[in-house]
C-alpha cells in the first residue's frame, strides 16, 4: 500500500511547495518508508508481534517543536514538514518527570518530548484502517507512550486498527496555570489536541482511516479522553470514545486554585517575591527556572510519602484565547455541551491496586498512615470541596465502617477495603450511545 501510493503523495507535496522534484530524489520505495500529506517521510522499522508475525511500527515522530525556552508554559505549536526522510525506527525520550511511586524517587525524561508513534499491522494492502490514538496513563504526573510500557503487541496481532501513542508534558510542565492569559494552563491537554489534528491530516500515509479515529486512555487519562469530548475545539477530531476507569466529573479532575499553586511553586523555586510580583512577572520568573529545581518543587506540595499524587491538574480557562476547558465537567454534562459521540466507559475491580500496594509493602508508609490513619485517609479521599471539616471527619468514619469494619489500620484485614475507598460513582445522563463495562477476575 506504501509503496502504490509513495510516488503520488510526493509528488504532491513537491507540487504543493512548489519545489522541483525528479523521480530519481524519491526517498527509498518500500515498506518501512511512510509519508505523511503534511510532515513528511518517515523510515521506520520491523517490530515482533506477540502471537503474530512482525508489524511496523514508526516511532519519534514530532508533531510539535520542542516546548523549551519561551515556549515553555505555552500552547504547543505545530511541527513543519521535514525535507529529509526523518529516521523514526526508535522511540523518544518521556516527557520529564519524577517517579514519586518508585523506592527512590529520581528525576527522568525530557523537556523535548512532543513526538509520537505510529504501528501497521502487516501485510499491507490498499484498504484503510480504523485509527486507535491512545492518551497514555500516569495520573497527569508520568506514564509513557513507548513501546516498552504502552506496548501495541496485542493491537498488532488483530490486525484491524492502525495504533497512534502519544506523549504529552505532564506534572508542572503540564498543568501549572496562573488562571489567566499570561500561564493558562491545560499544556497536555492541548498537546493531546495537536496530536489528535496530526492523526487528522497525516495518518492517511500510514494506512489509517482518518474518519474513523477512536480516542482512549484509562485511569486520570480516561478523564482525559472524557475532557476532550467536553473540548468543541476537538470536535471532529474522533469518532468514539473509551474512558477506562476515568472519567472528567470525579472530583480530582480540575484544580481551582491555580495561582495560589504557581504562587507556591515559584517560592519553592527560590523566586523572589511570589507572593506578591503580577502574573506576568511570575511567569517570565519561573520560565527560567532550572528544570531540575522546577520539577524537585512538586516535593513541596506532598504530606505523605508520594500523596497527593495529583498535585498539577486541568484548570478552567476563563477569557483564555485557545482555551481548553472553559468550565466546570459536571456543569457541561447538565448542560449537554459536549460532543455527541458513542462513549463507552468502566471500571475495574480493585481499582488504586498500585497506590495500595506501594503503601502496604513499605514499611515507614505504613507505620506513617497507621499513626494517623482517619486524617491521613480524609486527605487521601480528597473529598469535594464543599465540605466542611466536619463533613469530612463525619464521611471519612463511615467510609472506615463500611469497607474496613471499623479497624483504623491498612493490614491484611483491610487491604482490600483500602483499595476501593476512594472510588466515586456518580450518575452520568444525556449521552448518546452509552456503553458500560466491568471487568471482574473471579481467579
Amino acid at each position: 500500500m506504501f509503496k502504490s501510493r509513495l510516488t503520488v503523495v510526493y509528488l504532491g507535496l513537491c507540487l504543493a511547495s512548489i519545489t522541483v522534484c525528479v523521480l530519481g530524489q524519491l526517498p527509498e520505495d518500500d515498506e518501512l518508508v511512510a509519508c505523511a500529506a503534511y510532515s513528511g517521510c518517515f523510515k521506520g522499522t520491523y517490530m515482533e508481534g506477540f502471537q503474530s508475525q512482525q508489524f511496523l511500527a514508526f516511532m519519534g515522530i514530532p508533531y510539535a517543536i520542542p516546548p523549551l525556552g519561551d515556549l515553555r508554559f505555552g500552547s504547543p505549536r505545530r511541527a513543519g514538514r521535514n525535507p529529509d526522510t526523518v529516521d523514526a525506527t526508535k522511540p523518544k525520550p518521556d516527557c520529564i518527570r519524577k517517579e514519586y511511586l518508585s523506592a527512590q524517587p529520581v528525576i527522568s525524561g525530557d523537556e523535548d518530548c512532543l513526538y509520537l508513534n505510529v504501528y501497521r499491522p502487516m501485510p499491507l494492502s490498499e484498504e484503510l484502517l480504523p485509527v486507535m490514538v491512545y492518551i497514555h496513563g500516569g495520573g497527569f504526573i508520568g506514564g509513557s507512550a513507548g513501546p516498552s510500557v504502552s506496548g501495541p503487541e496485542y493491537f498488532m496481532d488483530s490486525q484491524a486498527v492502525v495504533l497512534v501513542t502519544v506523549s504529552y508534558r505532564v506534572g508542572v510542565l503540564g498543568y501549572l496555570s496562573t488562571g489567566d492569559e499570561n500561564m493558562p494552563g491545560n499544556y497536555g491537554l492541548k498537546d493531546q489536541l495537536l496530536a489528535l489534528k496530526w492523526v487528522r491530516d497525516n495518518i492517511h500515509g500510514f494506512g489509517g482511516d482518518y474518519d474513523e479515529v477512536t480516542l482512549f486512555g484509562h485511569g486520570i487519562d480516561g478523564v482525559a479522553t472524557h475532557l476532550h469530548l467536553l473540548n468543541r475545539n476537538s470536535a471532529g477530531l474522533f469518532r468514539k470514545v473509551i474512558s477506562m476507569s476515568g472519567t472528567a466529573n470525579v472530583p480530582i479532575a480540575i484544580n481551582r486554585k491555580p495561582l495560589e499553586q504557581a504562587r507556591k511553586v515559584a517560592e519553592l523555586c527560590g523566586i523572589d517575591n511570589a507572593d506578591t510580583i503580577n502574573t506576568v512577572e511570575l511567569t517570565d520568573a519561573l520560565k527560567t527556572v532550572d528544570l531540575e529545581t522546577l520539577i524537585n518543587a512538586e516535593d513541596g506540595f506532598k504530606y505523605f510519602g508520594a500523596d497527593p499524587l495529583y498535585v498539577f491538574r486541568p484548570v478552567i480557562e476563563e477569557n483564555v484565547q485557545g482555551a481548553f476547558l472553559i468550565e466546570e465537567p459536571v456543569d457541561a454534562i447538565e448542560y449537554g455541551h459536549y460532543q455527541k459521540v458513542p462513549w463507552l466507559l468502566g471500571t475495574v475491580e480493585t481499582e488504586g491496586a498500585l497506590r495500595t500496594i506501594n503503601i502496604n509493602e513499605n514499611p515507614y508508609l505504613r507505620d506513617q498512615l497507621n499513626s494517623n490513619f482517619s486524617n491521613i485517609l480524609k486527605q487521601l479521599v480528597e473529598f469535594p470541596s464543599q465540605f466542611n471539616e466536619q463533613q469530612k471527619n463525619d464521611r471519612t468514619e463511615l467510609l472506615i465502617k463500611q469497607y474496613l469494619n471499623e479497624i483504623h489500620a491498612l493490614g491484611p484485614q483491610t487491604i482490600y477495603g483500602f483499595l476501593n475507598v476512594s472510588e466515586n460513582k456518580l450518575p452520568y445522563k444525556k449521552f448518546v450511545s452509552l456503553f458500560v463495562f466491568f471487568f471482574l477476575d473471579n481467579d
